[in-house]
This record gives structure tokens, sequence and C-alpha cells, in this order.
């Protein structure tokens, strides 16, 4: 898949602009605050919906506008589609080949879309929330039923959360229970199969970028001390805990309580790595989460980073520059200044300026 072109109408900074995109490396350039993140924004909200930097679309929509629109128009498979969607407060409207479309999930099924941003060590040193949602993207784009399977999850936990904030422990209580404790073992399964799909991409990155460390990675269960997802074991578990849950309110345990552990050479990485190397494993990290769905032969991701050199010496900057231009993706970087490492065929550069678009010969 590849992003021949993008439209973007009232993104923050920017007021209008259109970009014709190498099928390669494309790198803007620009003056803090020239409103190159604008445009990494307008990519993310096409690919999923929403910003990476606010839920809130009023802060998206340029300041004395309504509505935002952004379209592009996408190769895949041998054909072109047109998509679109445009936000208004309170409203989406969402248009793939001229026809309304109501699901974003069908959107962004047609563009998968790394981000990755100077925030990007949150993968490592944020909430499990953040390390779930990078699993689960993999998922949505690899694995059969996985959408499916994840939203089945996400209603009967509420179901169960509702019976408890309202002290309801009657046969539906039971029965959302029991319910819960299937699902979680097919959902674990699930993100089982991604982390092993997930763990020889990493290897590769991890030698390009942290050649001298070790990178592994193991997934809890949200237990304690549950090792297995039987049926006798989850449920004797969850009558036990019954008294703590009915005074909180929620459901304590489980696979919404999981997380995808992170060790550098053993160590936890939140707690070993150094800034530069919590840099680098997140971006290997991310890189290897796109890099998946193109060595499935599923689509072809697209990776944007945000503010390329931030925090990384010449030395490492270079080595990421040759990693990604080993990748047979579409990739979108953004930087302050061109830099003499950024040379290469099929490279497209383009340059910001108060929030106006310019492509550079």
């Amino acid at each position: 898949m590849k992003l021949n072109n993008i439209h973007i109408e009232n993104c923050r900074m920017i007021a209008t602009a259109d970009m014709t995109l190498s099928s390669g490396i494309n790198l803007i350039i620009g003056k803090n605050g020239a409103g190159k993140s604008s445009l990494i924004e307008a990519f993310s909200i096409l690919s999923t919906g929403r910003s990476f930097r606010t839920r809130r679309i009023s802060e998206v929509i340029r300041w004395d506008c309504t509505t935002l629109l952004i379209t592009a128009n996408i190769f895949s498979s041998g054909s072109t589609s047109h998509i679109g969607i445009e936000k208004k407060q309170g409203e989406t409207r969402i248009r793939i080949d001229q026809r309304d479309i109501r699901s974003q999930a069908e959107l962004s099924q047609h563009l998968p879309v790394t981000t990755i941003t100077p925030d990007s060590i949150g993968l490592i040193m944020g909430s499990p929330s953040v390390r779930r949602r990078y699993l689960d993207w993999i998922g949505f784009y690899l694995l059969p039923n996985f959408h499916q399977v994840w939203k089945h999850h996400q209603r009967i936990l509420k179901q169960r959360n509702a019976c408890l904030r309202n002290n309801q422990l009657t046969t539906d209580f039971n029965y959302w229970t029991k319910e819960l404790i299937s699902i979680q073992a097919t959902l674990y399964e699930k993100r089982h199969a991604i982390l092993a799909l997930l763990e020889t991409r990493v290897n590769t990155f991890r030698k390009k970028l942290l050649p001298d460390k070790h990178v592994s990675l193991s997934l809890s269960n949200g237990f304690p001390s549950i090792d297995t997802f039987e049926n006798g074991n989850n449920l004797a578990f969850y009558q036990s805990k019954l008294s703590q849950e009915l005074k909180l309110k929620r459901t304590l345990y489980g696979l919404h309580k999981s997380d995808l552990k992170i060790y550098i050479n053993d160590s936890p990485a939140h707690i070993a790595a150094s800034r530069g190397e919590l840099k680098l494993l997140s971006i290997l990290l991310y890189l290897a989460q796109s890099d998946v769905l193109t060595k499935r032969g599923v689509t072809s991701g697209i990776i944007i980073i945000d503010d390329v050199i931030s925090e990384l010496d010449k030395k490492n900057q270079l080595i990421l520059f040759q990693a990604l231009q080993s990748l047979k993706q579409q990739i979108i970087l953004t930087a302050p200044i061109k830099s003499k490492i950024w040379k290469g065929n099929n490279i497209k550069m383009f340059h910001v300026k108060h929030g106006e678009v310019s492509e550079v010969s």
C-alpha cells in the first residue's frame, strides 16, 4: 500500500496543502513551529480518526474554521482508492471511493500508519494500556477476527463492571463473569500469536539500532498468579476477589490489566536503559510493528517519524536512516533542517514555512 497524494484543509497551522508523495522516503523540513507536526497530525487523523496529540478535535481544527478535511489517493493491490475524512465538532464523515462509511475501522484498514514521535518512549515508560494498543494494532491488521474478539471483550467487561458498580450480584453478573473468562482465553491466545510474530522483527531491528544489546519481550495476563485460562481456575479466583471488586466497583484483574514486558539485557527497559537507548528502543519496536505486516504479506504500512533527529547523535541518525532505507515501505520524516545523511534514490523533500508546504527540487 502506498499513499500517492494527500489534500489537507484546516489542520492546525495548515490552511490548505497538497502533497504528491514518493513511494520511498519523504522528508519534511522546516523550523520549529513551522507546521511540520500539523502535517503529521493530518496523516494520523486520516488513518485513525484522531490526532496523536489530543482527543479534542476542536484543538486540531484551524482556529478560524469549523471543518477539517483530509483526502488522499492510495494505491494497493494494483488499484487506486480515494479515501477521505471530514471532522466538525461532534461530527465525523468518512468516505471511501465515493461511499459514505460509518466505521472508522473500515477506513483504518485502508491506511495502516505507524507514527513515531519524540514522546514515543511512552511505549516503554508509559502505562500498560499503551503497550496493549501497540500489540492490538498488529492484531487489527494481521489476524482474522481479532477486532471482533477485542470489541466483544470490551463489551463484556463493560457489562460486568456495570453489575459491580450497581451492586447487582444476580444471574446476569455470573453470566458476564463466565463470558469474560471465556473471551479472555481467546484474546490472550491471539496476543501471544502477535508476540511470536513480532519478536523476529524486533530482533532484526535490534541488530541494526542496538547491536550491543539484547532485547526481549514477554506478555503478562493481568492476573497475579494464574498461568492458564482454565475456567475453574479463573472462576475461583474471581470469586475470591469479589468483595474487593465490589468495594472498588470494577473488575480488577484480567486481560484489561495485562502488560507487554520489555527488557534490555534481561532487565526492565524502563529502569535499565539510558535516555538514548530508550529512544532507539522505542523506534525499533515501532519499526518492527509496521514491518510485521509487510513480512506477512498482508499489506505494507506507512512509517511516520516526527522530529527524527531529536536526541540522536550523528552516528545514530545515520544508522537509523540506513535502516529506514532498507525497508520496502513508504516513510515520512520531519526534521528542522536538511542533513547530509538524507540522500539516496526515491527520496522526496518538502519544505514547510508558516503552515505553507512546497516541494523542494
